[in-house]
């Protein structure tokens, strides 16, 4: 049976390393060792806002790892699709890390994948992940609007290409997600449950509404959208761009001519991440820190912000 600990603190790193010397872990590790930590880096963004790991606790790790004697230690993982691992490596503080313990930081989507079949389902999986000797999966605790929760399975799916990503969504994630984790087996999780995110996707198997509002820089409120949950943001948009158009004003016309919305809408087929890469003018903004910073009672997913006005979407 598995024994779970739990520890409380403040200092991060420390309450880490701490935990790890309060287990049996030690004992299961040998110098000559290849350890692998995989993180949750799915996004290029401050672990303070919910979505990837904190370094601190990988830090942690490292520390304790290099009591024990270990110096092959990796840092692997690779970034949801739209986004480069190379980008969340640096924005999430894991390149300062490596640098400062000189560790090899390994992005899995330049990796050969491997091919296994369990039962009628073959999925591909990173070569080297299969490989190491020890595996340390660090994943965050939040919500997900497709398994209600993620953890410690969820995060294995950093060790697939994107190609298999994609498939998992569009299959069910619960059935490959339980299968590669009987191929990827880590031999110590430990978990994240600082400030884990709500969580959302882009499949949109989502019940509820949401709103979509159209504010100028001011902040001020032009129009607002209602509509179910399970639509893509870039459908919301599009509609309260279209009500701003019938309210006059011309702001449709203004946000047209900034980035040119008429010629580059196919390019909205892929994720608003992606399209967020697309367009110039175009910044993608945390809108709860805008909404915070601005006293507005809004909790916010997302903020498009253009020079002349901002879209943004929320739960209600």
């Amino acid at each position: 049976m598995s024994n779970i600990n739990i520890i409380y603190g403040t200092d991060i790193t420390e309450m880490t390393s701490t935990l790890l010397r309060q287990s049996d872990v030690a004992k299961r590790l040998s110098v000559r060792m290849n350890v692998v930590v995989k993180p949750n880096l799915v996004v290029a963004k401050p672990a303070a806002e919910g979505a990837v790991t904190h370094p601190e606790i990988v830090e942690g790790i490292i520390i304790f790892l290099k009591e024990s004697g270990i110096d092959s230690i990796t840092i692997a993982e690779g970034s949801w699709l739209g986004e480069t691992t190379t980008r969340a490596f640096d924005r999430c503080g894991y390149t300062a890390l490596a640098k400062k313990y000189g560790i090899k930081l390994f992005d899995t989507k330049n990796d050969k994948v491997v091919k296994k079949t369990v039962g009628d389902l073959t999925l591909g999986v990173c070569e080297t992940i299969l490989n190491v000797d020890f595996l340390i999966n660090v994943p965050v605790l939040k919500g997900h609007c497709q398994t209600t929760m993620t953890c410690c399975l969820k995060n294995m799916k950093g060790c697939i290409p994107d190609s298999e990503k994609r498939r998992y969504h569009n299959i069910g994630l619960h059935k490959p997600i339980a299968i590669l984790n009987t191929i990827l087996q880590p031999q110590l999780h430990v978990i994240d449950s600082i400030c884990g995110e709500r969580g959302y996707d882009a499949g949109k198997k989502i019940k509820g509404i949401n709103r979509h509002f159209l504010v100028d820089v001011m902040g001020l409120l032009i129009c607002i959208v209602v509509h179910a949950a399970n639509i893509q943001e870039r459908a919301g948009a599009k509609l309260v761009l279209q009500k701003a158009a019938s309210i006059g004003n011309n702001v449709q016309d203004k946000v047209e001519r900034q980035v040119n919305l008429d010629r580059q809408m196919p390019l909205l087929s892929g994720s608003i991440q992606n399209f967020s890469h697309c367009l110039e003018h175009f910044h993608w903004l945390q809108s709860h820190n805008f909404c915070r910073e601005k006293a507005k009672p809004l909790d916010c997913r997302f903020l498009l912000h253009f020079p002349k006005c901002r879209v943004g979407c929320s739960n209600l």
